[in-house]
Protein backbone atom coordinates (compact mmCIF):
# COMPACT_ATOMS: atom_id res chain seq x y z
CA UNK A 1 0.00 0.00 0.00
CA UNK A 2 1.63 3.59 -0.66
CA UNK A 3 1.15 6.89 0.93
CA UNK A 4 -1.88 7.70 -1.75
CA UNK A 5 -3.80 4.50 -1.05
CA UNK A 6 -3.23 5.00 2.89
CA UNK A 7 -4.36 8.55 2.54
CA UNK A 8 -7.28 6.81 1.11
CA UNK A 9 -8.65 5.31 4.22
CA UNK A 10 -8.77 8.49 5.87
CA UNK A 11 -10.91 10.49 3.43
CA UNK A 12 -14.50 9.92 4.54
CA UNK A 13 -13.89 9.54 7.78
CA UNK A 14 -15.12 12.16 10.27
CA UNK A 15 -12.81 11.98 13.78
CA UNK A 16 -13.84 13.56 17.24
CA UNK A 17 -11.31 16.61 17.48
CA UNK A 18 -13.08 17.35 21.19
CA UNK A 19 -11.19 16.42 23.51
CA UNK A 20 -7.80 17.38 22.02
CA UNK A 21 -8.29 19.79 19.60
CA UNK A 22 -5.69 21.72 17.21
CA UNK A 23 -4.30 24.66 19.27
CA UNK A 24 -1.20 26.57 18.31
CA UNK A 25 1.04 27.51 21.84
CA UNK A 26 4.36 29.91 21.38
CA UNK A 27 6.15 27.88 18.90
CA UNK A 28 3.53 26.02 16.60
CA UNK A 29 1.03 22.92 17.69
CA UNK A 30 2.67 20.26 19.82
CA UNK A 31 0.69 17.28 21.67
CA UNK A 32 1.70 13.37 23.16
CA UNK A 33 1.91 11.17 20.05
CA UNK A 34 -0.92 8.97 19.63
CA UNK A 35 -3.41 11.04 22.16
CA UNK A 36 -3.06 14.84 20.62
CA UNK A 37 -1.10 13.94 17.96
CA UNK A 38 -2.03 11.25 15.39
CA UNK A 39 -2.83 10.24 12.05
CA UNK A 40 -6.36 12.01 11.67
CA UNK A 41 -5.52 14.73 13.13
CA UNK A 42 -2.72 15.40 10.83
CA UNK A 43 -5.31 14.80 8.36
CA UNK A 44 -7.40 17.32 10.00
CA UNK A 45 -4.52 19.87 9.99
CA UNK A 46 -3.54 19.46 6.36
CA UNK A 47 -7.09 20.11 5.11
CA UNK A 48 -6.94 22.94 7.01
CA UNK A 49 -4.16 24.21 5.47
CA UNK A 50 -5.16 23.95 1.88
CA UNK A 51 -8.35 25.46 3.07
CA UNK A 52 -6.53 28.26 4.18
CA UNK A 53 -4.57 28.55 0.93
CA UNK A 54 -7.72 28.25 -1.25
CA UNK A 55 -9.49 31.20 -0.29
CA UNK A 56 -8.73 33.98 -3.02
CA UNK A 57 -8.06 33.52 -6.34
CA UNK A 58 -8.60 30.24 -7.22
CA UNK A 59 -6.64 30.37 -10.39
CA UNK A 60 -3.16 30.93 -8.45
CA UNK A 61 -0.64 28.44 -8.10
CA UNK A 62 -0.04 27.88 -4.24
CA UNK A 63 3.51 26.58 -2.78
CA UNK A 64 4.12 24.99 0.26
CA UNK A 65 7.47 24.29 1.71
CA UNK A 66 7.50 20.87 3.94
CA UNK A 67 10.19 19.69 6.01
CA UNK A 68 10.19 17.24 9.02
CA UNK A 69 12.72 16.32 11.68
CA UNK A 70 13.91 13.07 13.16
CA UNK A 71 11.32 11.44 15.56
CA UNK A 72 8.68 8.91 15.21
CA UNK A 73 6.37 9.00 12.29
CA UNK A 74 7.97 12.44 11.39
CA UNK A 75 8.43 11.66 7.13
CA UNK A 76 4.66 9.80 7.45
CA UNK A 77 3.30 12.58 8.85
CA UNK A 78 5.27 15.12 5.86
CA UNK A 79 4.01 12.86 3.33
CA UNK A 80 0.45 12.72 4.70
CA UNK A 81 0.58 16.66 4.68
CA UNK A 82 2.09 16.79 1.30
CA UNK A 83 -0.39 14.55 -0.19
CA UNK A 84 -3.47 16.01 1.27
CA UNK A 85 -1.79 19.30 -0.16
CA UNK A 86 -1.32 17.99 -3.47
CA UNK A 87 -4.77 16.28 -4.12
CA UNK A 88 -6.46 19.59 -3.17
CA UNK A 89 -4.11 21.64 -5.85
CA UNK A 90 -1.34 23.16 -3.46
CA UNK A 91 2.08 22.09 -4.88
CA UNK A 92 4.33 21.01 -2.07
CA UNK A 93 8.66 21.45 -2.28
CA UNK A 94 8.95 18.42 -0.07
CA UNK A 95 12.22 18.59 2.04
CA UNK A 96 14.38 15.15 0.57
CA UNK A 97 15.80 14.47 4.62
CA UNK A 98 15.07 16.26 7.85
CA UNK A 99 16.14 19.28 8.14
CA UNK A 100 16.30 22.17 10.92
CA UNK A 101 13.58 24.78 11.32
CA UNK A 102 15.66 27.48 10.77
CA UNK A 103 16.72 26.16 7.45
CA UNK A 104 13.59 25.48 6.17
CA UNK A 105 12.38 29.08 7.58
CA UNK A 106 14.93 30.53 5.56
CA UNK A 107 14.07 28.20 2.40
CA UNK A 108 10.45 29.59 2.65
CA UNK A 109 11.87 33.27 3.01
CA UNK A 110 13.80 32.89 -0.29
CA UNK A 111 11.83 31.07 -2.10
CA UNK A 112 8.11 33.72 -1.49
CA UNK A 113 6.57 30.64 -0.54
CA UNK A 114 3.03 30.91 0.74
CA UNK A 115 3.73 28.62 3.95
CA UNK A 116 6.57 27.05 5.26
CA UNK A 117 5.57 23.68 7.30
CA UNK A 118 7.73 21.44 9.37
CA UNK A 119 6.65 18.15 11.48
CA UNK A 120 8.57 18.55 14.33
CA UNK A 121 8.26 19.17 18.49
CA UNK A 122 11.27 21.21 18.81
CA UNK A 123 13.40 20.21 21.95
CA UNK A 124 10.46 18.26 23.37
CA UNK A 125 10.80 14.68 24.95
CA UNK A 126 10.94 11.66 22.35
CA UNK A 127 7.07 10.95 23.25
CA UNK A 128 5.91 14.23 21.44
CA UNK A 129 5.34 15.54 18.42
CA UNK A 130 4.02 18.47 16.31
CA UNK A 131 3.92 20.88 13.46
CA UNK A 132 5.38 24.48 12.82
CA UNK A 133 4.07 26.74 10.43
CA UNK A 134 6.11 30.08 8.85
CA UNK A 135 5.09 32.58 6.01
CA UNK A 136 7.74 34.18 3.51
CA UNK A 137 8.16 37.46 6.45
CA UNK A 138 9.42 34.41 8.88
CA UNK A 139 6.20 34.67 10.92
CA UNK A 140 3.15 32.77 11.53
CA UNK A 141 1.59 35.25 13.94
CA UNK A 142 -1.55 34.64 15.77
CA UNK A 143 -4.40 35.69 13.10
CA UNK A 144 -2.98 33.20 10.65
CA UNK A 145 -2.96 29.95 13.22
CA UNK A 146 -6.32 31.43 14.23
CA UNK A 147 -7.81 30.63 11.07
CA UNK A 148 -5.91 27.72 10.88
CA UNK A 149 -7.38 26.32 14.27
CA UNK A 150 -10.98 27.53 13.64
CA UNK A 151 -10.54 25.55 10.09
CA UNK A 152 -9.42 22.43 12.21
CA UNK A 153 -12.24 23.32 14.40
CA UNK A 154 -14.88 23.02 11.64
CA UNK A 155 -13.21 19.51 9.93
CA UNK A 156 -13.03 22.28 6.93
CA UNK A 157 -11.35 20.73 3.86
CA UNK A 158 -11.15 21.97 0.03
CA UNK A 159 -14.10 20.48 -1.99
CA UNK A 160 -13.44 17.50 -4.06
CA UNK A 161 -13.08 16.74 -6.93
CA UNK A 162 -9.84 18.98 -7.96
CA UNK A 163 -9.57 19.95 -11.33
CA UNK A 164 -5.80 20.53 -11.37
CA UNK A 165 -3.84 19.02 -8.74
CA UNK A 166 -0.57 20.42 -7.39
CA UNK A 167 3.11 19.01 -7.86
CA UNK A 168 4.99 17.48 -5.87
CA UNK A 169 8.94 18.40 -5.55
CA UNK A 170 12.19 16.75 -3.95
CA UNK A 171 14.58 19.81 -2.48
CA UNK A 172 17.04 20.61 -0.30
CA UNK A 173 17.51 23.66 1.80
CA UNK A 174 20.72 22.71 3.37
CA UNK A 175 23.19 23.93 0.71
CA UNK A 176 22.14 27.84 0.29
CA UNK A 177 21.03 27.65 4.18
CA UNK A 178 25.01 26.85 5.02
CA UNK A 179 26.09 29.31 2.47
CA UNK A 180 23.58 32.32 3.18
CA UNK A 181 25.09 31.42 7.18
CA UNK A 182 28.50 31.89 6.31
CA UNK A 183 27.78 34.89 4.79
CA UNK A 184 27.23 36.68 7.44
CA UNK A 185 30.72 35.20 9.53
CA UNK A 186 34.05 36.63 9.78
CA UNK A 187 34.93 33.26 7.86
CA UNK A 188 38.82 34.43 7.54
CA UNK A 189 38.94 34.57 11.09
CA UNK A 190 37.62 31.41 11.69
CA UNK A 191 39.88 29.45 9.00
CA UNK A 192 42.88 31.54 10.04
CA UNK A 193 42.36 29.65 13.54
CA UNK A 194 41.85 26.68 11.88
CA UNK A 195 39.84 25.44 15.15
CA UNK A 196 39.05 21.69 16.31
CA UNK A 197 35.28 21.87 17.19
CA UNK A 198 33.12 19.15 18.49
CA UNK A 199 29.53 19.55 17.30
CA UNK A 200 26.35 17.67 19.27
CA UNK A 201 23.32 17.20 16.93
CA UNK A 202 21.49 15.68 19.71
CA UNK A 203 20.15 12.82 17.12
CA UNK A 204 18.25 15.77 15.43
CA UNK A 205 17.86 17.38 12.21
CA UNK A 206 20.62 19.62 12.52
CA UNK A 207 23.45 16.97 11.67
CA UNK A 208 23.57 17.03 7.62
CA UNK A 209 24.16 21.03 8.31
CA UNK A 210 25.85 21.36 11.00
CA UNK A 211 28.94 19.83 9.33
CA UNK A 212 28.95 21.27 6.20
CA UNK A 213 28.71 24.74 8.20
CA UNK A 214 31.53 24.16 10.15
CA UNK A 215 33.93 22.64 7.37
CA UNK A 216 33.20 25.80 4.95
CA UNK A 217 33.66 27.82 7.73
CA UNK A 218 36.83 26.58 8.10
CA UNK A 219 37.04 24.62 11.25
CA UNK A 220 37.55 21.06 12.17
CA UNK A 221 34.72 19.42 12.82
CA UNK A 222 34.28 16.26 14.62
CA UNK A 223 30.41 14.95 15.04
CA UNK A 224 28.74 13.41 18.21
CA UNK A 225 25.03 12.26 18.23
CA UNK A 226 24.75 13.06 14.19
CA UNK A 227 22.65 9.43 13.32
CA UNK A 228 19.29 10.49 13.96
CA UNK A 229 17.68 8.41 16.69
CA UNK A 230 13.84 8.85 17.72
CA UNK A 231 14.57 8.20 21.12
CA UNK A 232 17.20 11.35 21.36
CA UNK A 233 20.07 8.66 23.33
CA UNK A 234 17.16 8.26 26.18
CA UNK A 235 17.38 12.07 26.66
CA UNK A 236 14.51 13.83 28.46
CA UNK A 237 14.28 16.32 26.20
CA UNK A 238 16.58 17.61 23.47
CA UNK A 239 17.24 20.67 24.80
CA UNK A 240 20.50 21.15 24.61
CA UNK A 241 21.38 21.88 28.27
CA UNK A 242 24.18 21.23 30.78
CA UNK A 243 22.79 17.99 31.54
CA UNK A 244 21.93 16.60 28.27
CA UNK A 245 25.59 17.46 26.70
CA UNK A 246 27.52 15.44 29.10
CA UNK A 247 28.54 13.50 26.47
CA UNK A 248 29.71 16.43 24.70
CA UNK A 249 31.36 17.81 27.59
CA UNK A 250 33.76 14.22 27.66
CA UNK A 251 33.97 14.43 24.02
CA UNK A 252 35.65 18.31 23.77
CA UNK A 253 38.33 17.18 26.61
CA UNK A 254 39.45 14.17 25.45
CA UNK A 255 39.88 15.50 21.65
CA UNK A 256 41.48 18.72 23.11
CA UNK A 257 38.91 21.08 21.16
CA UNK A 258 38.47 24.78 21.55
CA UNK A 259 34.89 24.33 21.57
CA UNK A 260 31.47 22.25 21.62
CA UNK A 261 28.78 23.20 19.84
CA UNK A 262 25.24 21.71 20.11
CA UNK A 263 21.56 22.49 18.72
CA UNK A 264 18.30 21.16 20.04
CA UNK A 265 16.24 18.56 17.80
CA UNK A 266 15.20 20.81 15.13
CA UNK A 267 18.17 23.40 15.29
CA UNK A 268 16.63 26.78 16.70
CA UNK A 269 18.30 26.09 20.24
CA UNK A 270 22.04 26.28 21.08
CA UNK A 271 24.29 25.34 23.46
CA UNK A 272 28.15 25.56 24.23
CA UNK A 273 30.87 23.96 25.75
CA UNK A 274 34.21 25.63 26.54
CA UNK A 275 37.53 24.39 25.93
CA UNK A 276 37.34 22.34 29.47
CA UNK A 277 33.96 20.51 29.21
CA UNK A 278 32.74 23.08 30.95
CA UNK A 279 29.03 24.43 29.91
CA UNK A 280 28.35 28.02 28.80
CA UNK A 281 25.14 29.14 30.26
CA UNK A 282 22.35 30.55 27.66
CA UNK A 283 22.13 33.82 29.48
CA UNK A 284 25.78 34.82 29.80
CA UNK A 285 26.41 33.86 26.08
CA UNK A 286 23.57 35.99 25.13
CA UNK A 287 24.63 38.96 26.83
CA UNK A 288 28.51 38.37 25.37
CA UNK A 289 26.89 37.54 21.81
CA UNK A 290 24.97 41.33 21.80
CA UNK A 291 27.85 43.34 23.51
CA UNK A 292 30.48 41.16 20.84
CA UNK A 293 27.91 42.36 17.51
CA UNK A 294 27.68 46.04 19.16
CA UNK A 295 30.90 46.85 20.59
CA UNK A 296 33.38 44.79 18.49
CA UNK A 297 31.44 44.45 14.84
CA UNK A 298 29.53 47.94 15.32
CA UNK A 299 26.05 46.84 14.56
CA UNK A 300 23.36 48.69 15.37
CA UNK A 301 19.69 48.18 15.38
CA UNK A 302 16.63 48.03 17.62
CA UNK A 303 17.23 44.76 20.52
CA UNK A 304 13.99 42.55 21.17
CA UNK A 305 13.92 40.26 23.91
CA UNK A 306 11.58 38.48 25.80
CA UNK A 307 10.21 39.36 29.51
CA UNK A 308 12.05 36.24 30.68
CA UNK A 309 15.32 37.33 29.72
CA UNK A 310 18.01 38.90 31.87
CA UNK A 311 18.39 43.01 31.92
CA UNK A 312 22.12 42.47 31.26
CA UNK A 313 21.03 42.94 27.93
CA UNK A 314 19.08 46.01 28.68
CA UNK A 315 22.79 47.23 30.30
CA UNK A 316 24.68 46.64 27.19
CA UNK A 317 22.41 48.44 25.26
CA UNK A 318 21.87 51.68 27.08
CA UNK A 319 25.84 51.78 26.74
CA UNK A 320 25.58 51.79 22.97
CA UNK A 321 22.64 53.61 22.69
CA UNK A 322 20.10 51.09 21.06
CA UNK A 323 16.82 50.62 21.97
CA UNK A 324 15.14 47.86 23.77
CA UNK A 325 11.63 46.13 23.06
CA UNK A 326 10.35 43.87 25.44
CA UNK A 327 7.87 40.94 24.26
CA UNK A 328 5.93 38.18 25.75
CA UNK A 329 7.60 35.25 25.73
CA UNK A 330 7.38 32.81 22.36
CA UNK A 331 9.43 33.66 19.61
CA UNK A 332 6.55 34.06 17.10
CA UNK A 333 6.05 37.26 19.73
CA UNK A 334 9.69 38.35 19.60
CA UNK A 335 9.56 37.98 15.62
CA UNK A 336 6.82 40.08 15.13
CA UNK A 337 8.08 43.05 16.92
CA UNK A 338 11.77 42.37 15.34
CA UNK A 339 9.34 42.88 11.88
CA UNK A 340 7.50 46.13 13.05
CA UNK A 341 10.72 47.67 14.56
CA UNK A 342 13.26 46.51 11.91
CA UNK A 343 15.02 45.18 14.74
CA UNK A 344 18.76 43.67 14.71
CA UNK A 345 18.07 40.71 17.25
CA UNK A 346 15.58 39.19 19.21
CA UNK A 347 16.77 36.76 22.37
CA UNK A 348 15.40 34.73 24.76
CA UNK A 349 16.65 33.62 28.40
CA UNK A 350 15.87 29.54 26.74
CA UNK A 351 18.58 29.87 23.75
CA UNK A 352 16.47 31.69 21.46
CA UNK A 353 18.88 33.87 19.27
CA UNK A 354 17.57 35.74 15.87
CA UNK A 355 19.93 37.92 13.85
CA UNK A 356 17.80 40.44 11.13
CA UNK A 357 19.97 39.61 8.09
CA UNK A 358 19.35 35.91 8.82
CA UNK A 359 15.82 35.01 9.73
CA UNK A 360 13.85 36.98 12.36
CA UNK A 361 13.40 33.75 14.02
CA UNK A 362 15.32 31.70 16.37
CA UNK A 363 18.66 29.67 14.87
CA UNK A 364 20.83 27.58 16.58
CA UNK A 365 23.61 27.22 14.25
CA UNK A 366 23.94 30.76 13.79
CA UNK A 367 24.53 31.67 17.57
CA UNK A 368 26.49 28.68 18.06
CA UNK A 369 28.63 30.04 14.62
CA UNK A 370 28.60 33.46 16.26
CA UNK A 371 30.03 31.57 19.82
CA UNK A 372 32.91 30.12 18.02
CA UNK A 373 34.19 33.63 16.03
CA UNK A 374 33.87 35.40 19.44
CA UNK A 375 35.42 32.80 21.19
CA UNK A 376 38.54 33.27 18.35
CA UNK A 377 39.04 37.02 18.56
CA UNK A 378 38.10 37.69 22.02
CA UNK A 379 39.44 34.57 23.95
CA UNK A 380 38.41 32.22 26.44
CA UNK A 381 34.89 32.62 28.00
CA UNK A 382 35.31 33.54 31.51
CA UNK A 383 37.69 35.56 30.97
CA UNK A 384 34.96 37.54 28.30
CA UNK A 385 32.73 37.22 31.20
CA UNK A 386 34.54 39.09 33.70
CA UNK A 387 35.25 41.73 31.46
CA UNK A 388 31.47 41.87 30.92
CA UNK A 389 30.88 42.05 33.96
CA UNK A 390 33.20 44.79 34.89
CA UNK A 391 31.83 47.26 32.21
CA UNK A 392 28.36 46.58 32.97
CA UNK A 393 27.62 45.36 36.70
CA UNK A 394 27.11 42.31 38.42
CA UNK A 395 23.43 40.56 37.83
CA UNK A 396 22.56 36.46 38.82
CA UNK A 397 20.02 35.18 37.17
CA UNK A 398 17.70 31.72 37.25
CA UNK A 399 14.94 29.91 35.89
CA UNK A 400 13.48 27.06 37.80
CA UNK A 401 10.18 24.82 35.97
CA UNK A 402 8.05 23.32 38.60
CA UNK A 403 5.70 20.75 36.76
CA UNK A 404 1.90 21.19 37.63
CA UNK A 405 -1.19 18.78 37.32
CA UNK A 406 -3.01 19.69 34.41
CA UNK A 407 -6.47 20.35 35.43
CA UNK A 408 -4.52 22.26 38.65
CA UNK A 409 -2.36 24.70 36.25
CA UNK A 410 -4.84 27.69 36.59
CA UNK A 411 -4.61 27.59 40.51
CA UNK A 412 -1.32 26.72 40.96
CA UNK A 413 -0.51 29.83 38.50
CA UNK A 414 -2.93 31.68 41.08
CA UNK A 415 -1.42 30.73 44.30
CA UNK A 416 2.36 31.04 43.26
CA UNK A 417 1.53 35.05 42.80
CA UNK A 418 -0.43 35.19 46.13
CA UNK A 419 3.06 33.49 47.83
CA UNK A 420 5.30 35.99 46.23
CA UNK A 421 6.51 38.11 48.75
CA UNK A 422 6.38 42.20 48.61
CA UNK A 423 10.33 42.72 49.91
CA UNK A 424 13.18 40.13 49.75
CA UNK A 425 16.13 41.05 52.01
CA UNK A 426 15.03 44.53 52.39
CA UNK A 427 14.79 45.16 48.79
CA UNK A 428 11.48 46.34 47.93
CA UNK A 429 8.63 45.99 45.30
CA UNK A 430 8.74 49.28 43.02
CA UNK A 431 6.23 48.36 40.37
CA UNK A 432 4.34 45.06 38.61
CA UNK A 433 3.58 44.23 34.74
CA UNK A 434 1.70 41.42 33.04
CA UNK A 435 3.05 41.38 29.98
CA UNK A 436 3.07 37.78 29.93
CA UNK A 437 2.80 36.13 33.28
CA UNK A 438 2.72 38.16 36.05
CA UNK A 439 6.44 40.29 36.68
CA UNK A 440 6.94 42.32 40.02
CA UNK A 441 10.02 44.85 40.15
CA UNK A 442 11.97 45.09 43.61
CA UNK A 443 15.30 47.26 44.52
CA UNK A 444 18.65 46.45 43.92
CA UNK A 445 17.40 46.08 40.21
CA UNK A 446 15.70 42.59 41.07
CA UNK A 447 12.80 40.51 39.49
CA UNK A 448 10.59 37.85 39.80
CA UNK A 449 8.46 36.45 36.39
CA UNK A 450 5.79 33.62 37.14
CA UNK A 451 4.25 32.74 34.12
CA UNK A 452 2.94 29.25 32.64
CA UNK A 453 4.15 27.34 29.94
CA UNK A 454 2.91 27.88 26.63
CA UNK A 455 3.58 24.49 25.73
CA UNK A 456 4.15 21.83 28.83
CA UNK A 457 2.16 21.91 32.24
CA UNK A 458 4.41 23.75 34.08
CA UNK A 459 4.76 27.19 36.04
CA UNK A 460 7.93 29.12 35.03
CA UNK A 461 9.68 31.11 37.72
CA UNK A 462 12.62 33.45 36.56
CA UNK A 463 14.35 35.83 39.11
CA UNK A 464 17.55 38.15 38.92
CA UNK A 465 19.15 40.89 41.40
CA UNK A 466 22.40 42.49 41.46
CA UNK A 467 22.16 42.00 44.91
CA UNK A 468 23.50 38.26 45.71
CA UNK A 469 22.04 38.12 49.44
CA UNK A 470 18.67 39.40 47.51
CA UNK A 471 18.36 36.60 44.86
CA UNK A 472 19.35 33.78 47.60
CA UNK A 473 15.94 34.90 49.25
CA UNK A 474 14.38 34.70 45.71
CA UNK A 475 16.06 30.98 45.27
CA UNK A 476 14.61 30.02 48.63
CA UNK A 477 11.52 31.17 48.17
CA UNK A 478 11.62 29.43 44.35
CA UNK A 479 12.51 26.15 45.92
CA UNK A 480 9.66 25.95 48.61
CA UNK A 481 6.92 26.82 45.94
CA UNK A 482 8.59 23.57 43.97
CA UNK A 483 8.95 21.41 46.59
CA UNK A 484 5.26 22.39 47.61
CA UNK A 485 3.79 21.67 44.05
CA UNK A 486 5.91 18.57 43.63
CA UNK A 487 3.96 16.75 46.29
CA UNK A 488 0.70 17.41 44.86
CA UNK A 489 1.47 16.09 42.08
CA UNK A 490 2.72 12.94 43.39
Amino acid sequence: MDIIQFLGLFENLTFDKSDFPIRFGTSGWRGILAREVTLSKVVTLANAIAAYLSRGDSEAQRVVRLGYDTRFFSRLFAELIACTLVRSGVSVDFEAHPNTTPALTFATIQGKYDLGVNVTASHNPFYYHGVKLTTCTGLADGSLTGEIEALCDRNAAVPKPIENEGMLRSVSASENYVEHLCSLLDVRAICKANPVVVYDSLYGASARCFGRLLNKAGAVAFPLHAQPDPYFGGLEETAPSSRALRGLACEVRQRGALLGLATDGDGDRFGVMDDQGVYVDNTDLIALIVDYLLRVRGERGTIVKSVSTSSMVDRIARAFGVEVIESPVGFKNIASRMLQSSGLLGVEESGGFAYSPNIPDKDGLLADMFALEMRIKEGPFHEQLLRLRSRYGELTFRRLDVPVAEARSEKAFRSTIESLPSAFQGASMLHDASLDGYKRYFEDDSWVLIRPSGTENKIRLYFESASLDVFQAMLAWAEGLKELFQGQTR
